[in-house]
């Protein structure tokens, strides 16, 4: 006579069999790993993802992405739009998911953006070159090209650009800034000369004037260098390498007292530039600090880290600031 448990014993063995050949499994053989499961139609709506393939905020992605992902890119962005910086934490996650979903437009801008933050242009570029064609910013490659002093090649991605999809100011502006460097002095000059016929911007003609001075520098026309570097000077009057330039202008025509006056210049701007530069590094430390307290509600630690950043903080981190103060009193306030 069968023991009246036995029946339901059959019955668990069913139910829990899954669970257990599962864990054998993980057991067995740890360094493999399944590809995840993809969400159902049902699923992916509850996540926040477009059962079609896009995200829910607007982003026509033809990638699935899980929810978690979905909401770190959502979070990131605003961190970006909001501090315009990110961690290491967030740059590596953020790696791996471009690298996972190389056809999502949005995680591959967003790539680029996390990059020119990190002032990272080799990055920048091999990130370009690794897109299709037709999913690149090819003035952002391009100016990437030049920033890493890769100036040959820019001219050569350039060119290929222009033949191809035509030329605007800013890429005349790309190509004049490539040829001065690369030694093309012939079309250096033509670009600069046409630019400086149609820019009407105070700004893009003192850029013109301080490429004008290097090409002349270049070719040992002193005197002209000269008068460029200080007509770009009138507009640029805190330019660290423009005083420099002038100096060492000055030095080859032998006017050795004026050259010593902009050297000293330099001297003293490029001190300033380094304060500067410290109190950037120190203002990201403690905004990151900031953001850590505030993640684990120490609020009392939130308050203080505002008042160390308030005596460096511009107009714009002012405003998040008192953001994070009105936040945290209403929090607070019973």
């Amino acid at each position: 006579r069968c023991p009246f448990w036995r029946p339901f014993m059959g019955v668990a063995c069913l139910l829990f069999l899954p669970y257990f050949s599962c864990g054998c499994s993980r057991t067995i053989a740890p360094s493999v790993q399944s590809e995840p499961e993809q969400p159902t139609v049902a699923d992916r709506s509850r996540k926040g993802i477009d059962p079609n393939g896009g995200s829910l905020n607007g982003n026509a992605d033809n990638l699935l992405l899980d929810g978690e992902s979905a909401e770190f890119i959502r979070v990131l962005e605003e961190t970006l739009r909001r501090t315009g910086r990110l961690d290491h934490h967030q740059f590596q996650r953020l790696f791996d998911l471009q690298e996972r979903y190389r056809d999502v437009d949005q995680i591959q801008r967003l790539m680029a953006q996390a990059l020119v933050v990190r002032q990272d242009w080799d990055g920048l570029v091999e990130h370009y070159l690794s897109l299709q064609a037709d999913k690149r910013d090819h003035d952002q490659l391009a100016g990437a090209f030049i920033k890493s002093h890769r100036y040959s090649e820019a001219w050569d991605y350039l060119s290929e650009i222009v033949g191809k999809d035509g030329t605007s100011p800013d890429r005349q502006w790309l190509l004049a800034v490539a040829a001065v460097n690369s030694d093309r002095e012939s079309e250096a000059k033509q670009l600069l000369d046409e630019l400086t016929s149609s820019e009407s911007s105070e700004q893009r003609l003192a850029d013109i004037h301080l490429l004008k001075g290097q090409l002349h520098y270049r070719q040992t026309n002193w005197q002209e260098a000269e008068s460029h570097f200080r007509l770009a000077l009138a507009h640029l009057p805190d330019d660290i390498g423009l005083h420099v330039n002038l100096g060492q202008a000055l030095r080859h025509l032998r006017r050795d007292e004026e050259a010593a006056f902009f050297e000293n210049r330099a001297q003293q701007l490029r001190q300033v530039a380094d304060e500067q530069d410290a109190t950037r590094r120190l203002m990201a430390a403690l905004s990151n600090n900031l953001e850590r307290a505030w993640k684990e509600k120490d609020f009392p630690r939130c308050m203080q880290i505002i008042s160390q950043m308030e005596p460096h903080a511009d107009s714009s981190i002012r405003r998040v600031l008192d953001e994070y103060r009105r936040e945290i009193a209403r929090t607070t306030t019973p």
